[in-house]
């Protein structure tokens, strides 16, 4: 797995508070080259993944044994390990996968004092979008000028 930064550089993207790092829109918008290359990594070892699944699926419900099915589930094994990794990463960075197919990510941010999320999905050139954490992306508003993030 390639190693996009080191881990002292990413640890000090955002500040900590309890714990939990927060995010400005600023901070978020300056991680995105980064994010951006790990969620097109991972949305496309996600199609992988899938294609892997149901081939395997296919071949255990065939008749006839096959002995692709011990290949495949190698090669499943090793692209949900490849998965794992690119989560780690945006972990990392403090951000959180929300969608593993189009590459949403959430950045915690706060808002007048209330913890809220920082949207952004794969394909976007910035930050442009925050949603309450109980309503994700359904709850995405567009970022106004007068919004503190």
């Amino acid at each position: 797995m390639e190693v996009r930064g080191s881990k002292a550089s990413r640890s000090k993207i955002a500040p900590e508070i309890f714990g939990r790092r927060f995010f400005t829109r600023i901070e978020a918008n300056s991680t995105l080259p980064l994010v951006s290359r790990i969620t097109r990594d991972l949305v496309k070892q996600y199609q992988t993944f899938n294609g892997l699944h149901t081939r395997l699926q296919d071949a255990m419900l065939n008749d006839k044994p096959s002995d692709d099915i011990p290949v495949l589930e190698s090669q499943r094994e090793i692209a949900m390990q490849r998965l794992n990794g690119y989560v780690n990463e945006l972990t990392e960075l403090g951000c959180e996968l929300k969608d593993w197919e189009i590459g949403l990510v959430d950045f915690p941010a706060l808002l007048d004092g209330r913890e809220v999320c920082l949207c952004w999905k794969s394909g976007e050139e910035g930050i442009e979008f925050w949603h309450e954490t109980s309503t994700g992306f359904p709850g995405r508003q567009p970022i106004k000028p007068d919004d503190h993030l």
